[in-house]
């Protein structure tokens, strides 16, 4: 096995996170391979993603200056997507010094031009879509993959069966069934300054936080205040607000952590009772692994891919959905209040969340890509 995998993507945590897990897995599996991780060179986890590359041998990490391309802002977004074509030769370049024998991209735009150049440079290809619906980039270069592989059973139904398989959205190794141990919970707890017996709501906006969520849950938290409620808070605000809700939540009677971005999430997930977040792909794969309730928040943009993940799960009865355009402090304020107070919902949203798990999935996406390399398939 002479040429690396190289495994590429970005934007967010999501995209990061999953190819980690198959790195990882790809390189338990054969003794042999050699793996290149390739990421921009500023995303909020390279922290993350550098450590554990120091710990693996035969793992490298190439950080790439992408740019950005931001659908959220109409007005700039062509120029950006002109940028980002622009680096086409360089990226090129970059991917026939690689030379990979195959290349698989997790999604983001970051990984579209690499997964294209490995293509017209002779490498086999594989896409591995997150969402329950293509994104932009993943949609774009479904022609020039070998294999697709895919999360969710639904998002078979977009391509030809002979190219798609199925395999789950692959996450980091967690100790879930240590939620089910009230010393683990209460440990994680202590470690953010939080009671271990009080309920606990953890509020986050992906990787690199969310502002809308930032402000609309202080101003939530405060209601909930207001009508006596017992609970305390644990916030990954992200760098750029972590500050600005420490600030503002000063104020509030209840313990309230604020975090901008943690690498260990399994002390999160053991600590909450109840999730307020959006719907990213990996965030929802990380909540069915605890069995965590929690009540959706879709990101509005990316081809509203989000808002397809929350919708599938409200209707598996597995998370309670709020649109962003109809979410105000008062609406959270009554969800959170009616999700509490009804008798066996959360326990109910849990049962179902955890039909969403795929304890296997690295393990699949790695065993596919290691056959399709070695030209088994």
């Amino acid at each position: 096995m002479d040429k690396p995998i190289v495994l590429v993507g970005g934007g967010s945590a999501g995209h990061l996170f999953p190819a980690m897990c198959v790195a990882e897995t790809i390189l338990m599996l054969d003794s042999r391979a050699r793996v290149i991780f390739v990421c921009s060179d500023n995303e909020p986890c390279n922290g993350y993603l550098r450590k554990r590359a120091e710990e693996l041998d035969r793992l490298i990490l190439h950080a790439v200056q992408f740019g950005r391309v931001d659908s959220s802002r109409p007005l700039t977004y062509l120029g950006s997507i002109m940028r980002y074509f622009a680096q086409f030769p360089r990226i090129f370049r970059l991917m026939k010094q690689l030379s990979p024998g195959t290349t698989v991209g997790f999604g983001g735009y970051q990984s579209f031009l690499p997964v294209v150049c490995s293509r017209m440079l002779g490498a086999r290809t594989v896409i591995h879509e997150q969402n329950v619906t293509f994104g932009r980039a993943n949609r774009m270069l479904v022609p020039f993959a070998d294999m697709v592989a895919v999360s969710f059973p639904e998002t078979q139904t977009f391509l030809s069966k002979g190219r798609i398989t199925l395999t789950g959205n692959p996450i980091r190794r967690f100790s879930a069934k240590a939620r089910q141990q009230r010393e683990a919970v209460a440990a994680s707890r202590e470690k953010f300054g939080l009671t271990p017996d009080c309920f606990t709501i953890a509020v986050m906006g992906g990787s690199k936080g969310s502002s809308f969520i930032n402000r609309l849950f202080v101003a939530t938290a405060g209601l909930l205040e207001e009508r006596n409620r017992r609970f305390q808070v644990l916030h990954l605000a992200g760098t750029v607000d972590a500050a600005r809700v420490n600030s503002e939540s000063r104020d509030l009677r209840c313990r309230y952590c604020v975090r901008d971005f943690i690498d260990n999430m399994e002390d999160v997930f053991l600590s909450a009772d109840l999730v307020i977040g959006r719907a990213g792909a990996t965030t929802i794969a990380e909540l069915s692994c605890f069995g965590l309730p929690a009540i959706l928040i879709a990101y509005p943009y990316a081809s509203s891919h989000q808002a397809a993940n929350a919708r599938l799960l409200e209707r598996a009865g597995a998370a309670l959905v709020l649109e962003q355009h109809r979410a105000t402090p008062e609406r959270l304020a009554d969800m959170i209040a009616d999700t509490v107070d009804e008798e066996g919902l959360l326990e109910r949203l849990s049962a179902h969340i955890r039909r969403f798990t795929y304890d296997d999935a690295g393990q699949r996406l790695a065993e596919r890509i290691l056959q399709l390399h070695t030209g088994e398939l």
